[in-house]
């Protein structure tokens, strides 16, 4: 959907079924910002009320903590759509990392995304 060139951070946001998925590509840190901000208002022009939010981590090669303040401010808009989260591809120090800090719920970590989706259907 929404790409920011030249920042170091891009996303896309596609909808499947009952599951908007994120899909971030690039560097999370303080000078991106902005971009997840900006990812933030996109998902909240959707209708996302009652559906999941996948954001899905594969193709993010650095993510520093000084980026978890903007990333529990994104959780934090769509829990209160009503929607549920779901993330998935992270690498385990960044699972570390957000788990320490309470920015994702445990049992809203998945694996792949294949397999993340594959479990969510199974809900439905």
């Amino acid at each position: 959907m929404n790409k920011q060139p030249n920042t170091g951070l891009e996303y896309s946001i596609s909808e499947n079924n009952d599951h908007f998925i994120v899909n971030f590509k690039g560097i999370m840190a303080e000078k991106t910002t902005h971009v997840i901000n900006e990812c933030q208002k996109d998902l909240n022009k959707l209708n996302a009320k009652e559906k999941y939010v996948i954001l899905n981590f594969n193709s993010v090669v650095a993510l520093n903590e000084e980026i978890v303040g903007t990333l529990r401010g994104l959780q934090s808009a769509i829990r209160k759509r009503p929607a549920k989260i779901r993330v998935c591809c992270l690498r385990p120090e960044w699972k570390k990392i957000f788990s320490e800090n309470d920015v994702f719920h445990k049992d809203e970590f998945g694996e792949g995304l294949e397999s993340t989706l594959d479990g969510l259907s199974k809900r439905i």
